[in-house]
C-alpha cells in the first residue's frame, strides 16, 4: 500500500500540471487544505477531490467530539516523520457525525466581514493601494507576500530546472514564469476559500506557464511555494473571521447576561413593593 501510495503521488503531480485547467481544479481542493503541506494535499486531492476539512479520527473524537462513520475509508498519507516511512489516515469532514447532527462550522468570510479582515491583512503583510473593492484589496494583498516570500523558492529553481521545459530560458524569464505561476496558484486559492469564484476575477494568463513545470523537482517547487504561502494568507483571514465569531458570541451572551440580570431586578423590585 505504501508503494501504491509513493506511485499515485508522484501520477498526481506529474497531472497537475499538466494543463492549466488540471492545476486550476487542483488549487479548488488544496484552497480547503491550506493547513497540509505540498505532498499531503496531493494525495488528499488524489483520492478525494472534494474534501473540505480532513483529520485523524483521534483529533476528530478528542477535539471536535465527533465519530467516523462506519464503513468510512480514510485517505491515506505518507508519513515520514520517523526513521521509516509509513501511511497515516485522515478523513473529511462529511465522513464524520455527531449524535444530535451538528455540523462543523468552518470559517465563512461574511460581507460584514471584509473591512476587519483587510485591516488586519495589512497590519500583517503591509500597506495596499487604496481599492474600494474588497477582491482588488485581496489581490493587492495577495501580490505583497508573494513578493516578499517567493525568493527562498525563486533562487532554488535555477539549480533543479534541467530536463524541464523551463531549462534554457534566462535568469529573468525564469524568474518571471515562476512569480505569474505562484501568483495566479496563491490568488486562485485564496479566492476560493473565501468563497469567490475565481474564474471570474483571474485572467487565463496567471495559468498559461504551468506546463513548463514538468518535472517532480520543479512541481514540487511550486506547490511548496504556492501552498506555503497561500497558508500564510489563510491563516491570518481565519484568525480575523474566528475573532469576529467570538466578539459576537461574547456580545450575545453579555446581552442574555443582563437581560437576566434586569429580569431578576424587576422580581426583586416587585417582591419588594408587595
Amino acid at each position: 500500500k505504501l508503494e501504491t501510495m509513493k506511485t499515485l503521488s508522484e501520477a498526481t503531480m506529474m497531472r497537475i500540471t499538466s494543463t492549466r485547467e488540471n492545476w486550476m481544479r487542483y488549487i479548488g481542493t488544496a484552497a480547503w487544505l491550506y493547513k497540509y503541506p505540498f505532498y499531503d494535499q496531493l494525495l488528499i486531492y488524489a483520492q478525494r477531490p472534494d474534501a473540505r476539512a480532513c483529520a485523524p479520527i483521534e483529533l476528530w473524537n478528542s477535539v471536535f467530539k465527533r465519530w467516523v462513520n462506519k464503513g468510512a475509508k480514510g485517505i491515506a498519507l505518507i508519513d515520514d516523520s520517523g526513521n521509516r516511512l509509513q501511511l497515516k489516515y485522515v478523513f473529511d469532514v462529511s465522513d464524520t457525525n455527531t449524535r444530535s447532527n451538528i455540523p462543523v462550522q468552518l470559517w465563512d468570510a461574511q460581507p460584514e466581514d471584509q473591512q476587519h479582515v483587510i485591516e488586519e491583512l495589512t497590519n500583517r503583510f503591509g500597506e495596499i493601494e487604496p481599492e474600494d473593492d474588497f477582491t482588488r484589496q485581496l489581490l493587492a494583498v495577495v501580490r505583497n507576500v508573494v513578493t516578499d516570500n517567493i525568493g527562498d523558492y525563486a533562487d532554488v529553481l535555477p539549480l533543479i530546472v534541467d530536463g524541464s521545459e523551463l531549462s534554457g530560458l534566462t535568469g529573468e524569464a525564469l524568474q518571471g514564469k515562476f512569480y505569474h505561476t505562484v501568483y495566479g496558484g496563491v490568488a486562485y486559492g485564496v479566492l476560493t476559500r473565501v468563497g469567490i469564484d475565481p474564474r471570474m476575477v483571474l485572467a487565463a494568463s496567471n495559468f498559461i506557464d504551468v506546463q513548463y513545470f514538468d518535472t517532480p523537482l520543479v512541481i514540487s517547487q511550486l506547490g511548496c511555494a504556492t501552498g506555503d504561502i497561500s497558508q500564510m494568507i489563510l491563516r491570518q483571514i481565519e484568525r480575523s473571521v474566528r475573532s469576529i465569531e467570538r466578539q459576537a458570541r461574547d456580545n450575545i451572551a453579555n446581552e442574555v447576561k443582563e437581560r437576566d440580570n434586569d429580569a431578576e431586578g424587576d422580581q426583586s423590585e416587585s417582591e419588594r413593593s408587595d
